[in-house]
């Protein structure tokens, strides 16, 4: 994953969490439409990077020294190949030995970061795949529920919200809570003690999980996870994806109060789910009807102030993100006209060589030289599948074969989805390189055999490689100069060998004068982006920390969560007795209802029907009656007892007891003080004092005027050399 992308995907998850803020006080089904479009927009960025059309953005000159695809120093790390020398001109008079260039394996950090940034994704992606495997091996072993109230109770909600598709009910011993899942068929997970359920509470469960189906939320929640997976890394994906979460689950709920159930017997059923999941659920790719994390706030919401109504207007943050995404994934940076000797790369043929063809360039043989005529587009952390070979022959300036990862700076373009190297400086290996396009005239250096650790610019190079080759081309023309360790020098124009006389000797100076500007200018620019690499660095390291903290803190909240819920489970048991008190009186007033009758009967001043009596107190025999059988003390009793076993206040005390034991306060000050040890500014400080120190600007803007006046003075020795 590049640094364009990384950037690109960083600006989009800064949007959507701005949306999501500013849209706190909207329906929650506008929140979760944008969230929705922002991680499938989080998944389809790469592919929509490559292939949208190029939207060029200009960047100011005073950027282009530190951003222009020439001087952007990364490590950029190939697979080892070799090449085979295909020769495009008659072999040296004097034979050079094969010597082995010795080398050795040097893992960098990019490297690393790539192979951690891998394993992670694999990992979740592995935990992904296992979760839909649970579902599927779930679906398997669960039964068909096909009690006909339950299916015309199913088929009524789905019909109520515009769903058509079929609804399966399974019930499973192995479910805790109903579920909502199945992305190809719509299925309701539901707990084996849904048998005994109340009409009331299946409504409920049967209005939230096929409202979830009816939103395909279960395929959103995939998306969401795999785009996390993607992007784990990243801490801004976690905050989007836990909003996302919440936005679902209260878009879910206004949907099933919009169907007419009561918030607080909507409430009550969730609360009493709550308890009977386990504290650690199994990860399974289903969306449960409730989640400890997330309880209290939906509660509060809930049972608080009235939803908003949605808005005709309610889509434009969801086109908007989806705009958004289009124009970053389009955009590339470009950079203003500059002198000639940091021009952009004109168009011209140049050939590439598959590394899975490498062995078959052992023999001579032709390559087909496929046209590019695209800009290079941008310089960025790469590992190619592709050797590049110079354009024009097959040879080039490559030699006999070069090996090893190559690190320095490199500008690229796509070609046929293979990468065409258009400029690099840097080593490969033992091995020096520098290709450079300066205006029309392209040139580059080749130096086998240095010892890595040195730091001699190229004007040192011949006398200390092995075996080296220098090349300037203009046009078709083609000036050449091979050496070895003996100091045998083969000197060659368009192809022709000549002998190695003055004006061969001033084009030698000439090349290595400005190889030495474009090094230095190549060191000193990637000396700045190490600098600026290890502030990158120190914030990341200050940004995790603070992960930690809100990590500390949310496992706090979920144990007050916990709290919330045993609170609400004794609330709703109180509430039984309340109801059962409440059904006595009732039943009590109207027994004096019925005697009120009866004395107003005999207080009249006619004689009362002794039927019409009889009739009455017959009344308030089966009341009383239907009272006493009602057996008012027992249940009472039965429920006090269920509430003692509940041990409310002990599950509290030990809740309280679990988060002060956790003393998040203590914990989030040992965090702080390790942040404060890190001395983020004081780092960062010194680190940009060592960078102005550095006078990079200057420097550079000093070099380009010298290389330019080098430049003229080369072409006139290419010109003289013909």
């Amino acid at each position: 994953m590049d640094a364009t992308l990384l950037l690109k995907a960083t600006l989009l998850l800064l949007l959507a969490l701005c949306a999501g803020q500013l849209l706190r006080r909207a329906p929650a089904v506008t929140r979760h439409r944008c969230w929705s479009v922002a991680f499938a927009a989080l998944l389809l960025l790469p592919l929509l990077t490559l292939t949208l059309p190029a939207l060029v953005l200009p960047m100011p000159a005073k950027w282009e020294r530190t951003a222009s695809p020439a001087v952007t120093h990364v490590p950029v790390v190939a697979p080892d190949v070799v090449v085979a020398k295909t020769p495009a001109t008659p072999p040296p008079s004097v034979p050079m030995p094969d010597r082995p260039v010795p080398g050795r394996i040097r893992i960098t950090l990019r490297d690393a970061l790539l192979a951690a940034w891998g394993i992670g994704s694999a990992f979740a992606i592995a935990a992904l795949l296992v979760a839909l495997w649970r579902v599927r091996r779930l679906s398997r072993s669960a039964a068909e529920w096909d009690d006909p109230e339950w299916r015309a109770a199913a088929d009524g909600v789905a019909s109520r919200l515009g769903f058509r598709r079929p609804i399966r009910l399974l019930v499973s011993d192995a479910v805790t809570a109903p579920m909502a899942g199945g992305i190809r068929r719509a299925t309701v997970f539901l707990p084996a003690s849904c048998r005994a359920w109340a009409a009331d509470q299946r409504d409920v469960v049967l209005a939230h999980e096929i409202s979830h189906m009816a939103s395909r939320d279960p395929l959103r929640h995939v998306l969401t996870r795999l785009a996390v997976a993607l992007y784990w890394f990243h801490p801004l994906t976690w905050i989007a994806a836990r909003q996302a979460g919440a936005a679902r689950e209260e878009a879910c709920d206004d949907a099933v109060i919009a169907l007419g159930t009561l918030p607080s017997a909507y409430a009550q059923v969730l609360l009493g789910f709550a308890e009977s999941i386990p504290p650690n659920p199994q990860m399974i790719a289903a969306l449960p009807m409730v989640r400890r994390s997330l309880l209290e706030k939906r509660l509060m919401a809930i049972l608080g102030n009235p939803r908003p109504s949605a808005h005709r207007l309610a889509l434009l943050p969801v086109l908007a993100i989806a705009v958004f995404t289009v124009v970053i994934a389009a955009a590339q940076p470009g950079t203003p006209a500059a002198p000639r000797i940091i021009a952009a790369v004109a168009t011209a043929p140049i050939a590439t060589v598959s590394v899975n063809a490498a062995a078959a360039l052992a023999q001579p043989q032709s390559v087909d030289e496929p046209q590019s005529h695209d800009e290079p587009q941008r310089i960025e952390e790469q590992q190619t599948d592709d050797v590049i070979v110079n354009s024009g022959d097959a040879e080039a300036c490559w030699g006999r074969g070069i090996t090893g990862s190559f690190h320095g700076s490199m500008s690229t373009s796509d070609s046929g989805g293979r990468t065409i190297i258009h400029e690099q400086i840097g080593t490969r290996g033992s091995t020096r390189i520098i290709q450079k396009r300066l205006g029309d005239l392209r040139v580059c250096m080749i130096a086998e055999g240095i010892d890595r650790l040195t730091a001699d610019p190229p004007g040192q190079w011949p006398a200390k490689a092995l075996r080296f080759v220098m090349e300037a081309r203009r046009g078709s023309h083609v000036q050449r100069l091979d050496g070895d360790g003996d100091q045998r020098l083969t000197w060659s124009v368009d192809g022709r060998e000549q002998p190695v006389d003055a004006a061969a000797e001033q084009w030698r100076d000439r090349m290595l004068a400005v190889f030495d500007t474009i090094w230095e200018i190549s060191t000193l620019r990637g000396q700045v982006s190490s600098l600026r690499g290890e502030i990158s660095s120190i914030r990341g390291n200050e940004s995790s920390l603070r992960g930690e903290i809100s990590s500390a803190r949310g496992q706090v909240s979920s144990l007050r969560g916990r709290i919330s819920s045993i609170r609400g489970e004794k609330s709703s048991m109180r509430g039984r007795i309340s109801s059962i008190q409440g059904h006595v009186s009732s039943l009590r007033g109207e027994i004096s209802s019925e005697r009120g009758s009866i004395s107003s009967l005999r207080a009249a001043g006619y004689r009362a029907s002794e039927e019409e009596i009889a009739r009455h107190e017959k009344a308030i025999d089966r009341l009383e009656k239907e009272i006493r059988d009602y057996n008012e003390e027992a249940r009472v009793a039965a429920v006090e007892r269920e509430i003692d076993a509940l041990d409310a206040d002990g599950k509290i005390a030990k809740v309280e007891a679990e988060i002060r034991a956790f003393d998040v306060d203590g914990q989030v000050a040992a965090i702080e003080r390790r942040i404060e040890g890190i001395d983020v500014d004081g780092k960062i400080a010194a680190i940009e004092r060592k960078i102005d120190a550095l006078d990079a600007d200057r420097r550079v803007s000093e070099m380009e005027r010298r290389l330019d006046e080098q430049l003229r003075r080369l072409e006139a020795a290419v010109d003289a050399a013909r």
